[in-house]
């Protein structure tokens, strides 16, 4: 007769279980805007947003209290490991309006395929809350179009599934390179897992961000920004 040992089979069990990597997306080819102030003052950016009378722009640490020198910003999330921000002296952001008067915008990540068990987003919005569509393509062909959200930066407190992923930050004037000694400002984490739309059983070839179909609000001109783009890889 064999003989079953339950804390032999969930030991095997557990060894057989998927393990999930942290990956990072590489961004670079699709940011379309520089809005992070170099340290030390001497740096270029552009505004956050396109308000005609908005003129700010996210700054370096060690000039204001800022984006990390080392370009790492920690997921809330263990198994989506550290974003890896853009340089801050490129486009370090892919940024996209609200309002419908805009022509849509797609802007497509090409990624590592894998099935990925959560996407992690780091993204901040400008004159208001503002939120857009995450494309999603699997390798059997089909296609999921859900949603990414981001507060506005001065928001008091994260709605939703959102958290934030960097807080209290100043902001600098764009033109003239003047900080602003505020620590009101910050980026969030939107977090995309199964409950939330993601297809955990099926390998992902590519992600796609933009404002087809989803944009929200139109009535209103609103810019919202993705900073880095986290996935986490499940290996059996």
């Amino acid at each position: 007769m064999r003989k079953y040992f339950p804390a032999l089979a969930a030991l095997m069990f557990a060894a057989a279980s998927a393990v999930a990597i942290p990956v990072s997306f590489d961004l670079s080819r699709v940011a379309n805007k520089d809005v992070v102030y170099e340290a030390g003052g001497h740096g270029s950016a552009e505004p956050f947003g396109g308000n005609p009378n908005g003129l700010h722009c996210f700054g370096e640490d060690g000039f204001v209290d800022g984006f990390p020198q080392n370009r790492y910003v920690p997921s809330s999330q263990e198994d989506l490991g550290n974003y890896v921000l853009l340089r801050y002296d490129q486009p370090n952001v892919v940024e996209l309006c609200t309002h419908s008067s805009v022509e849509p915008q797609t802007y497509v990540i090409d990624i590592p395929d894998h099935v990925y068990s959560k996407l992690g987003l780091l993204v901040s919005s400008v004159d208001g809350d503002s939120s857009f569509t995450i494309r999603l393509q699997y390798k059997d062909g089909t296609t999921d179009f859900l949603w990414w959200e981001a507060d506005d930066w001065y928001d008091l407190g994260p709605r939703g599934n959102l958290e934030k992923a960097l807080r209290e930050l100043d902001r600098v004037d764009a033109e003239s390179g003047m900080a602003e000694d505020s620590d009101h400002f910050h980026v969030y984490e939107f977090v995309l897992d199964e409950e939330r739309g993601l297809k955990t059983d099926k390998e992902l070839v590519t992600i796609a961000i933009g404002t087809d179909p989803n944009r929200w609000p139109e009535d209103q001109l609103r810019f919202g920004g993705v900073f880095a783009i986290n996935g986490a890889a499940v290996e059996p």
